[in-house]
């Protein structure tokens, strides 16, 4: 056998393994994820809060259409 199957073979080390690598690694990808779509809620919804005239111009335009902004 070789030792990388050795280690697998072993119930409490694969426990370990698991655990602390792979949950790290999952954690940081799902911290990544909520990041990015926090980053595009706030980079869409922007015109909200942006006073150029750009924005408010896209702002009466949804009041009008809409009666509210989405």
């Amino acid at each position: 056998m070789n030792p990388v199957q050795d280690v697998f073979d072993n119930q409490d080390l694969r426990k370990l393994i698991l655990t602390n690598y792979v949950s790290d690694k999952y954690q940081n990808e799902l911290k990544l994820g909520i990041q990015d779509l926090i980053m595009q809620i706030v980079m869409t919804r922007w015109y909200h809060y942006c006073t150029c005239i750009q924005c408010e111009n896209k702002r009466i335009y949804y009041m009008d259409i809409h009666g509210e902004l989405l």
